[in-house]
């Protein structure tokens, strides 16, 4: 429990990425993976592919209302990773939530993150992920562009995405593009009073912080859904003191 059982040293180059290969039907995981630096590590790194090769996982085992664990957890810490693709994984049960649950976790769920990313020309495609709290977190850093999120299939979610500046940043045109997505299903995150609200993307950031170029296109929302608890599949803040800061945001074909 609480294992980081994979760590890159060193980086790949333009042309020559280091590549972690899954073999077929390989699974890393954990009662529950670390809270810090995951069960794959790779921050702080450059020129990495991660190739789940459409049947690896990864994966918590004992984390979630009622199981034997509670804690912080992220699949894959990647806070910075420049020019580095995620593709073809699954990454589930990061935290197994149920519908109503008498004692829910509470703060703790935004720390308990499948992918836990920043950095320029980042991929995230052809990825399940499901059962998480914020799902895919991106604390963007200065000078942060060009993030591709496309064909991936996100589901049973606190957020499925946060997108957001963790101090007065600025991510550079085109700043995210997130495409050709199946988001569905947060139902299971819906408890008495709200204790959590559920965002498809949650956007914000702080004063001094700016998002230039959000491109959110032919992505399909369904599913069994939370009313109540739910502030929007798009949540871009306005007000102080965690106004998104965003410009040229651009929607079509959801």
């Amino acid at each position: 429990a609480g294992a980081t059982i994979l760590t890159g040293h060193g980086s790949g180059s333009s042309g020559s990425p280091i590549t972690l290969n899954f073999d077929t039907s390989a699974v890393i995981q954990a009662p529950y993976c670390n809270g810090t630096n995951g069960c794959i590590d790779v921050h702080g790194l450059s020129w990495w592919v991660v190739n789940g090769q459409s049947t690896g996982t990864v994966q918590n085992t004992a984390n979630g209302d009622g199981l034997t664990y509670g804690q912080a957890s992220i699949g894959i810490f990647a806070y910075p990773c420049n020019n580095c693709t995620f593709e073809n994984l699954t990454i589930a049960n990061m935290y197994v939530a149920i519908q109503n649950f008498s004692t829910p976790l509470g703060g703790t769920m935004t720390q308990i993150n499948a992918l836990y990313y920043s950095g320029q020309n980042g991929v995230i495609t052809g990825m399940t992920i499901h059962d998480c709290g914020w799902c895919v977190y991106v604390p963007y850093g200065s000078g942060d562009t060009n993030l591709q999120v496309y064909n991936n299939d996100i589901y049973h979610w606190d957020h499925a995405m946060m997108f957001a500046a963790p101090s007065a940043l600025s991510c550079t045109a085109p700043c995210l593009l997130f495409h050709d997505n199946r988001v569905h299903d947060n139902v299971n995150f819906e408890t008495s009073g709200c204790v959590y609200h559920l965002d498809g993307i949650h956007f914000f950031g702080v004063s001094g912080s700016t998002m230039n170029g959000i491109y959110l296109y032919n992505n399909h929302w369904y599913g069994s859904l939370s009313g109540p608890c739910s502030s929007g599949f798009y949540f871009m803040e306005q007000g102080s003191p965690s106004q998104s800061n965003a410009s040229n945001v651009y929607l079509w074909n959801d």
